[in-house]
């Protein structure tokens, strides 16, 4: 069971949950040297130490609040 956060009604039990998203923001990711893992199939035959790559970092949102809702707001929600 559960309250919706935005009909402010109790849930039943077996009734699955959705999560809305209500704000975002921008954020920009900074560059980080040397952190994903390079395959082994993509390295050279001979045994050396692993290769890393760089993350180029860049530009995407992240959530800044998000609701539990019942199915029927997730759905009026919706656009």
């Amino acid at each position: 069971m559960f309250k919706c956060h935005i009909c402010g009604n109790s849930i039943t039990s077996n009734t699955p949950a959705k999560r809305i998203v209500l704000e975002t923001r921008e954020h920009v990711f900074p560059p980080r040297k040397k952190v994903h893992l390079i395959p082994e199939h993509k390295r050279s035959k001979k045994k050396t130490a692993p290769d890393y790559a760089d993350d180029p970092g860049g530009k995407g949102t992240q959530i800044v609040r998000e609701a539990l809702v019942c199915p029927e707001c997730a759905a009026k929600t919706r656009i």
